[in-house]
């Protein structure tokens, strides 16, 4: 069912479905099994991983919230639209509030937030619940001698990971084919505030960013359909170090590394289900995606028609810039480097720590955006 509702302050309205690709998920047949009962918290926060993927009915709804410029009119139809992907173990919105304003009032556009699966409101309310994380964590760090970065921030994530690295790929794969029925609604009609002729235009941000060339990959359609910017993003996954209590330990990056680049035949063999979706225009784009040693296709040529513009940090730890700027060379894309103060980070790009040269960077970087999408 789609229905459009209204966001709280001047946001503007929400539009919402129920997936039609919760299938997909049946290849993970279950969840993360309780390893380490130990005390009721621990127990607790095991509990609530181990729901099958496909029985988590937070993910089979998808919500976007959608933000209008500042002076937008009761009733005013856009005929620009730029979807907005977010990072990875991501929860919360919040701040792409301002990301998405400064889009929305630079360009004249509507701006959707699109929700990856099993993040944002996509995921149970438990996974974010720190009491019952911090025992999931505790768990992890007694099971790996030497784990690093592990936190009740990250460790659903990391577990889910670390039981199935698979996951990876079918959470990306759900959240493509739903992109692909938001746009269908918006060429439809559906969407309030948005025509069904509106020009496209694509922001992506860390993962999302991975998820946009995935995509131009996976279809030279998408590709064509609307220009992208990507922001603290752009290597192949193999490249990228996202290690961090706010996204994923190292177990969990080990595992995903150790599936996906070093062992994938091996891994793809034992599973015919996983097998089956990989063998797809989207799995071969991934896997292009995960590795330079893996079949990269058309790979240059995709980037290489001026519809993608790419900015990053100087001081990037997550997605290195020298990474960024190694997949990006023999194509037409010249990366813009923003060297930012230290409090900048991967996570918090534009920290108010970082005073005048954070707010320039900014201003900068959504002047670009702007000028880029709907040139």
């Amino acid at each position: 069912m789609l229905r459009s509702s209204s966001s709280p302050g001047s946001i503007g309205t929400a539009f919402t479905w129920e997936s039609a690709h919760a299938d997909i998920l049946s290849v993970v047949e279950s969840g993360p099994a309780s390893r380490d009962p130990g005390d009721s918290t621990r127990i607790e926060g095991y509990a609530s991983l181990s729901l099958p993927d496909r029985s988590v009915a937070e993910n089979r709804t998808v919500r976007c919230p959608i933000v209008f410029p500042g002076e937008a009119r009761e009733g005013e139809v856009y005929d620009r639209v730029c979807v907005v992907f977010h990072g990875l173990n991501e929860r919360s919105w919040d701040k792409y509030w301002e990301w998405a304003r400064a889009i929305a009032d630079r360009s004249r556009c509507a701006t959707v937030l699109f929700p990856i699966a099993f993040h944002m409101d996509r995921s149970p309310p438990s996974w974010a619940n720190f009491g019952m994380m911090r025992g999931v964590s505790k768990a992890r760090i007694a099971r790996y001698p030497g784990l690093r970065q592990s936190s009740m921030v990250n460790a659903a994530i990391s577990e889910r990971l670390d039981e199935n690295p698979g996951r990876f790929y079918i959470s990306g794969l759900m959240a493509a084919r739903d992109l692909g029925d938001l746009i269908a609604s918006i060429r439809s009609g559906k969407v309030a505030g948005i025509g069904p002729e509106a020009r496209l235009g694509f922001f992506g941000y860390s993962i999302g960013a991975f998820f946009l060339q995935c995509l131009c990959l996976a279809e030279r359609r998408f590709a064509d359909s609307g220009r992208r910017f990507l922001f603290c993003g752009g290597p192949h996954l193999s490249a990228m170090t996202p290690v961090s209590k706010y996204i994923i330990d190292s177990r969990a990056h080990e595992r995903i590394m150790e599936f996906w680049v070093t062992d994938l035949g091996t891994q793809l063999r034992r599973d015919e289900k996983l097998a089956a979706l990989v063998d797809t225009p989207e799995g071969r784009a991934y896997c292009a995606m995960a590795d330079p040693r893996h079949p990269q296709g058309d790979r240059r040529s995709v980037f290489s028609d001026g519809a993608t513009r790419v900015a990053g940090l100087a001081s990037d730890t997550v997605m290195p810039m020298a990474a960024v700027l190694d997949f990006f060379r023999g194509t037409d894309v010249e990366p813009t480097i923003f060297d930012l103060p230290s409090a900048c980070t991967h996570v918090a790009p534009f920290d108010a720590l970082g005073g005048e040269a954070a707010d320039d960077a900014f201003e900068r970087l959504f002047d670009a955006v702007a000028e880029h999408l709907f040139a």
